[in-house]
């Protein structure tokens, strides 16, 4: 997101329904002040910060200037904290009025109508004072995930401390300290001052990827078409992404990706306007450590170091949130949902047998990982319609 102003460990790939990224690969406009004048804890050693899983997603528990606490998810691809512009409401008091824009992983734009002082952020025995925050109209997300999310805190938050995200214990923490110097294994050097990007080889070639736990798949490459496949990439579903919502097309590589010295064997990348990104579903047998100061990252795992990707399942619909409600955005040629009848702008009620709201955090995979087929309930010119839709490999 950039801000402007008008003046063998097995990875399942994520097959996303829903939401994908929010706001990967964000620069920061030097109007903003995005890292806090100080971090204080109340053990430098190590603190563990309050928050919870949602899908592939930590969402941290925070008070603002005094009030909450608000869920702020937590997104290293993220070069600004967001506050929704209902919490921006709540600390007027504290806010002044711009005329800017957001831009988001797929290039799309929002608007930004006020920067919110943010004097104190208390996240558990952590503080962080003196930083800025971006209001955004944040309902496509809350509604993507079926949770209350109030905010995103990006990564200059953690510019004075190492931040860890502990992907298999699913904690975060905070401490004082340095990681020790980059060895090109699992100590890799960030290429990058202020974003945590890292040099991937493709194959024999080098590129830089952003590592963003703001995002729920795995990885996403920018020149897409322009990558070998092992067969023919396939639309599978919708993102969302600040500024709205987009296809999602994803394919296998008939080449590997090394990260120091992780190997991902072959995987399964998703299409990019802007940014190459490694999002949380290649991350997740990781513990990952931000060592934003001294441009480091650590990746620590208790398995291989080899990475392999199954295979994508889906149904061949993309879903949206529009005007209060979800409903069928596209219908994908040559896959189920088709074969079966479902339509374009048909309103959705239930899938596999839960309304949506019962679905908070859930993972579609977990919907399409088992299974032959999974139910469908659409409202379509006020008469409810019951589909039972195969599921079919998408991506082999």
């Amino acid at each position: 997101m950039s801000h402007r102003a008008r003046t063998p460990a097995v990875v399942r790939t994520l097959l996303v329904a829903f939401a994908l990224a929010f706001l990967a690969g964000c620069s920061t406009n030097s109007a903003i002040n995005a890292r806090p004048d100080q971090a204080i804890l109340r053990d430098p050693a190590g603190v563990t910060l309050p928050t919870r899983r949602c899908a592939n997603y930590f969402l941290v528990q925070a008070r603002l200037n005094g009030k909450g606490p608000f869920n702020l998810l937590l997104d290293t691809g993220a070069s600004q904290t967001v506050v929704s512009t209902r919490v921006a409401e709540m600390l007027r008091d504290d806010a002044r009025a711009v005329d800017m824009y957001a831009e988001g992983a797929q290039g799309k734009r929002q608007d930004v109508r006020s920067i919110v002082s943010i004097r104190r952020l208390q996240v558990g025995d952590a503080e962080l004072r003196g930083l800025e925050a971006i209001a955004l109209d944040l309902s496509r997300i809350q509604a993507t995930l079926g949770a209350g999310v109030d905010g995103i805190l990006g990564y200059p938050a953690f510019r004075d401390v190492l931040l860890v995200v502990d992907y298999p214990a699913s904690a975060v923490r905070v401490s004082k300290g340095d990681l020790p110097p980059a060895d090109g294994r699992a100590i890799v050097a960030l290429t990058s001052r202020d974003r945590p990007t890292v040099d991937v080889r493709v194959g024999s070639r080098s590129r830089s990827f952003l590592i963003d736990t703001g995002k729920a798949g795995g990885f996403s490459c920018c020149d897409f078409d322009r990558l070998g496949f092992a067969n023919p990439p396939a639309t599978i579903a919708m993102g969302v992404a600040v500024g709205g919502s987009y296809e999602l097309t994803s394919g296998r590589l008939e080449t590997d990706l090394t990260l120091g010295d992780v190997v991902f064997r072959r995987p399964v990348v998703e299409k990019s306007e802007s940014f190459d990104l490694i999002g949380a579903e290649a991350l997740k047998t990781f513990v990952v450590t931000f060592d934003q100061r001294n441009r480091r990252i650590r990746l620590h795992t208790a398995g291989e170091r080899v990475i392999t990707f199954s295979p994508v399942r889906g149904i061949g619909v993309g879903f949206d949130f529009s005007e209060g409600k979800w409903g069928i955005a596209r219908v994908f040629p040559g896959q189920p949902a088709e074969a079966v009848g479902i339509l374009p702008g048909d309103s959705v009620i239930r899938l596999g047998g839960k309304r949506l709201r019962e679905l908070a955090c859930t993972r579609p995979i977990d919907l399409f990982d088992t299974g032959d087929a999974v139910d469908l309930t659409v409202i379509r010119q006020r008469r409810r319609l019951d589909f039972r839709v195969p599921i079919m490999t998408v991506v082999p």
